[in-house]
């Protein structure tokens, strides 16, 4: 009986020290990538940029831009910045900085809360991906030139504007 009651207490130990050990590893990793990115050059470049309707593309989401239209942010304004620097380990960190603009993941596709909402994230024009806060890892990026940028969306997809432009961000990185 004392046998069974030792290896119970034993096992519990490992789980403990395996759950404290996996919480360590996982707080270094997001330093060590805090600190990457923040030593790694970055180019941002704040811009403001139109998409035509001919850009609607409700077959393919995820390669092709699907515009909802667009929904004009109040004063004063949000902006939006983005920086793009490698991964340690593997595909880019892409930063996205806003001011006056609330990340609110819970209330995708809810009603209109002005400058409120969340990214869509593009690579050459394409929608890649949703962002629902300040940092994303990008992958499958292929060599050359590419472009990144990022439209700040309302809860119902809407890009914001203000006075009538695009609220967007936009910077080149070279994958080697």
């Amino acid at each position: 009986m004392n046998y069974k009651k030792g290896n119970t207490a034993l096992m519990a130990l490992l789980v403990i020290a395996i759950v404290v050990l996996g919480v360590t590893l996982f707080n270094t990793n997001e330093e060590i990538s805090r600190e990457v990115v923040q030593q790694n050059e970055t180019h941002t470049e704040e811009v403001a940029v139109e998409h035509s309707s001919s850009e609607h593309n409700h077959e393919d989401d995820e390669s092709q831009e699907h515009e909802h239209g667009t929904v004009e942010a109040k004063e004063p304004y949000p902006t939006i910045s983005i920086e793009v620097s490698k991964d340690h380990m593997s595909g880019y960190n892409v930063q996205v900085e806003t001011e006056e603009f609330k990340f609110a993941p819970e209330s995708v596709g809810e009603a209109h809360k002005a400058d409120v909402g969340h990214v869509h994230l593009y690579v050459d024009g394409k929608k890649v991906a949703r962002v629902y806060g300040e940092w994303f890892h990008l992958t499958g990026l292929t060599p050359g030139e590419r472009v990144i940028s990022a439209t700040l969306n309302n809860n119902e997809h809407k890009i914001y504007t203000a006075e009538g432009e695009n609220i967007y961000a936009e910077t080149t990185v070279t994958v080697e």
